[in-house]
């Protein structure tokens, strides 16, 4: 088992995180949409503000802690550093399983058995502990989620506006009526509000962060 971090530890890793996010988002404005920049500029904005907390972590394990090592050959050198800061952080993180209240199908139920995701901030929809803190916690939802190889996220949407950067893995994405088009480590893509959108993966597990922007409190739902 990987030795818990401590303290400032914890923190460090956790400035790493949010350091290599920030320049993402700002390589990602060279040459975005009017509507891009726009939401780009303003998750940056709001990402300055958050606060590491150096407070000894606590976490629960999950498939994450199994699937990350993985991930790390579909890390390409420009984001290993971003990489290996999620596994440093993952064990004290907490793991959450998506769309736990719905009726479960194969699909359904290989996709909960593979897919999860762990909060960052206060934003976020679950109550449970958020190592990102500071002004702009309650203003941008914060997540981490990590997906298996060959798994399929269904259809879904929510009112949020939602930005995704990929940290590792390729994977086809859904957005609206584009059909499905490939995105690779490095990319940063935006959802605007009530976009369909889903995600398959294929022979790669694929770790990404991802941020709302409002409507934190409404959940997302299967299309």
């Amino acid at each position: 088992m990987k030795q818990a971090l401590r303290g400032e530890a914890f923190a460090e890793a956790a400035s790493q995180l949010l350091a290599h996010i920030r320049a993402d988002v700002e390589r990602a404005l060279v040459g975005a949409t009017d509507e891009e920049a726009e939401s780009f500029t303003e998750l940056n904005d709001r990402l300055a503000t958050l606060t590491p907390d150096a407070a000894d972590p606590t976490g629960s394990h999950d498939l994450a802690l199994d699937w990350l090592p993985a991930a790390e050959q579909f890390a390409p050198a420009s984001h290993r550093s971003m990489l290996r800061a999620v596994i440093d952080l993952a064990p004290h993180l907490t793991w959450l399983t998506p769309y736990e209240s719905v009726e479960g199908s194969p699909q359904l139920d290989h996709f909960r058995s593979n897919y999860t995701a762990a909060p960052l901030t206060d934003a976020c929809l679950r109550n449970v502990s958020a190592p990102l803190g500071g002004p702009g916690s309650t203003q941008v939802a914060l997540f981490l989620t990590v997906q298996g190889a060959d798994v399929v996220y269904p259809a879904h949407h929510h009112p949020a506006v939602e930005i995704y950067g990929i940290i590792a893995g390729a994977a086809d994405w859904l957005r609206g009526g584009e059909g499905f088009r490939p995105r690779r480590p490095g990319d940063v893509f935006l959802h605007s509000s009530e976009t369909v959108h889903a995600t398959t993966t294929r022979s790669e597990p694929v770790v990404t962060w991802v941020a709302w922007l409002d409507r934190f409190e409404t959940p997302p739902e299967l299309s």
